[in-house]
């Protein structure tokens, strides 16, 4: 089980953990595949390329890792790796500033702890609400290997040697924070000069904070005078631009997605300049096998599974991936039978794997990054224009992909 999954929505019920908005049916999505907290499994975690590359810059190691990778259009392809290499940057997620969310442009971030239940990861003490607070990314040491913000008190990270900034430009969300705030959190951390350039917004409320963790930490600082308590309630109760910008309407998006998802989908060929050899071979074998899914797209799933068994292969799953399934077979032909028990191949995300039991107890282990294809037999009389005109002409895998496959296989071990 690999900890990513880069897919096109099956669906438009999804929803974006970043920016919080539904993601649109036939839009990429990148999935974070996480311990579930409500019982004993995994979960899939669901965000728009841009938004998940907003916030998590350096989070996926490799392509390897990322499950359904070589299924996905070569331009998302390239997208996603453009993004990993840093040649292509994405924007701040629709909703969501770079002083209140994501990694921002520093190293570190700060803000105004949303509760008590955070601990201090140095003196592990509770980090009272409405305190600022101060942290950086790091992976965690187990899976899914994600990374987290590591929170701090801002003296306690000076003294564990964690601090390695130079200047209030290595922390996100320092201009979120009350002018108070900000020479209290420079004092402590020990940075001289002037402050980066100030929210006009962060005098009148804490980005983070909500109306109660706002009093209680004017409440730790002194008992305020009724005049200006009464100032500060009322400007505290202005509508925040943030908060509306978290529900915006969908302009332009493919069956009511934010506009993002238009500029995370489009080709990224202008980043990376000209194509190379191997890649132009994977964008047109890219171009055949997605314009063989897109005519399958209207054929029913009866037919569907009906040609996949007419093959002896797997019929088994939902509309998308019988359609994929379908596509591969029709433009690459049916992978032969297993070396070790004889029994039916299944190729999936790059690679072949075995899914016959072997015996009575046990399926069969047998995985390969090549095997040799056979000819795909469309079945007789189906009823569908397009299927019975079919004429199978074998197609190669680009040996780029098979190369990108091995090395996966042999990075995974036996």
């Amino acid at each position: 089980e690999k900890d990513f999954t880069a897919e096109y929505s099956k669906s438009n019920r999804s929803t974006c953990k970043v920016c919080m908005q539904k993601i649109g049916q036939d839009v990429l999505r990148l999935g974070q595949n996480v311990q579930s907290t409500t019982f004993d499994g995994w979960i899939t975690n669901w965000h728009h390329c841009n938004c998940f590359f907003s916030k998590y810059k350096n989070a996926i190691p490799s392509t390897a890792d990322i499950a359904g990778f070589s299924d996905i259009r070569f331009e998302d392809q390239k997208c996603i790796k453009d993004y990993m290499s840093g040649s292509k940057t994405a924007a701040p997620a629709a909703g969501v500033s770079q002083d209140q969310g994501g990694e921002g442009g520093g190293a570190f971030q700060c803000e105004y702890a949303k509760s008590n239940r955070s601990k201090c990861k140095a003196c592990e003490e509770n980090i009272d609400n409405g305190s600022v607070r101060i942290g950086y990314m790091e992976k965690m040491d187990r899976r899914p290997y994600l990374p987290t913000t590591q929170w701090h008190h801002a003296k306690c990270l000076v003294d564990a040697g964690k601090w390695t900034g130079t200047s209030t430009a290595d922390i996100s969300g320092f201009t979120a924070l009350q002018a108070e705030d900000q020479e209290e959190l420079k004092n402590a951390l020990g940075i001289k000069g002037p402050s980066s350039s100030a929210n006009p917004s962060a005098k009148s409320k804490p980005a983070s904070s909500k109306s109660s963790a706002a009093k209680v930490k004017r409440g730790k600082r002194g008992k305020m005078d009724s005049e200006s308590e009464s100032e500060e309630v009322e400007e505290e109760e202005t509508p925040e631009p943030p908060k509306k910008a978290r529900k915006p309407a969908a302009k332009g998006g493919k069956n009511g997605a934010p506009e993002v998802e238009d500029m995370e989908t489009e080709p990224s060929a202008g980043s990376g300049g000209k194509l190379t050899r191997e890649e132009e071979a994977l964008r047109k074998h890219s171009e055949k096998l997605f314009a063989i899914r897109q005519k399958l797209r209207g054929v029913s799933t009866a037919l569907l599974r009906q040609a996949l068994e007419e093959n002896q292969a797997d019929s088994r799953g939902g509309e998308v991936t019988l359609q994929g399934r379908l596509a591969d077979l029709m433009l690459h032909g049916v992978p032969a039978a297993c070396p070790k028990c004889g029994g039916r191949v299944k190729y999936e995300d790059g690679g072949y794997e075995c899914t016959s039991w072997a015996d009575e107890y046990a399926r069969c282990q047998f995985k390969a990054a090549t095997m040799g294809r056979e000819a795909f037999v469309m079945p007789a009389g189906t009823g569908d224009a397009y299927l019975d005109s079919f004429k199978f002409v074998k197609t190669p895998i680009p040996r780029a992909l098979e190369r990108v496959a091995a090395a996966a296989a042999a990075a995974a071990g036996p």
